[in-house]
């Protein structure tokens, strides 16, 4: 949750949770009163494991209308690909974030694409899902600069 202010800047972090999950728990984050000038959001890959594309993009516009009534701007990352995992959760993963990307546009939130830079060998630990530390690294000082861009 970023404030304009980094030392009043806030991170929170639900280990395997799920966009519904993120859904539930922000009303106790988040009030209306308050103000948060950006919301960014990053769902791991473990979100396409079950893959039924109507109940992740459903999941989304719920976390999507429960922001948007905060009034705050919002930045959705993409999911992140699982090396090694099987073609139809590959396929979900690609299709999910091609629909995310232009949900977001239309609806005026914002969008970070990972992209498929996570494929590549050494970015992820041998479960072929988490970030190593290097991409850590990465993906931490890519959304720096994204917060800083958008909260300027």
């Amino acid at each position: 949750m970023c404030r304009a202010d980094p030392p009043l800047r806030q991170v929170c972090c639900f280990p395997g949770a799920q966009v519904k999950d993120i859904t539930r728990k922000l009303p106790s984050l988040v009030r209306p009163s308050d103000c948060y000038p950006l919301l960014p959001f990053r769902v791991g890959g473990d979100e396409a494991t079950a893959c039924c594309p109507t109940v992740i993009k459903r999941d989304f516009r719920a976390l999507g209308w429960l922001v948007r009534e905060r009034r705050a701007r919002v930045i959705f990352s993409s999911l992140l690909p699982v090396v090694g995992s099987n073609i139809r959760r590959n396929r979900c993963t690609q299709s999910t974030n091609t629909w995310l990307r232009a949900w977001c546009h239309g609806r005026n939130l914002g969008f970070f694409d990972n992209g498929r830079a996570y494929m590549a060998p050494g970015l992820l630990v041998t479960d072929g899902i988490h970030l190593s530390q290097s991409r850590k690294s990465v993906f931490a000082h890519k959304l720096v600069g994204l917060i800083g861009r958008a909260l300027n």
